[in-house]
């Protein structure tokens, strides 16, 4: 079994309407996840005259959690991660593997 040494907090996006008819799109806490995390791999992209854009991505383990959903952000070590991938039962039941990115 992994440790999960890695205590993360779980946000959800949430959409109001203002006052004027628009939307505001702000991040509502959804709870804390024990994670196991990889080593992150980067990845430069661009072309021509333009700046490359990093990526980060990491692999994480935790727990299933029925709360957690790809397009949800998750905050590890002061660092925030946009969630893109769940694979639930994996790598068995009752384990789920969260793939993260960032722009740096």
């Amino acid at each position: 079994m992994r440790a999960y040494r890695t205590l993360a907090q779980l946000f959800e996006r949430t959409e109001t309407e203002t006052v004027f008819g628009g939307r505001t799109v702000d991040w509502s806490p959804m709870g804390e996840l024990w994670v196991a995390l990889s080593s992150p791999h980067r990845s430069g992209d661009g072309t021509g005259d333009l700046e490359p854009v990093i990526t980060e991505k990491v692999v994480a383990e935790s727990r299933s959690d029925p709360r957690v959903q790809a397009g949800q952000r998750v905050d590890c070590r002061g660092v925030e991660w946009r969630l893109v991938h769940v694979d639930r039962d994996a790598p068995r039941m009752g384990r789920m593997t969260l793939t993260l990115t960032r722009e740096i």
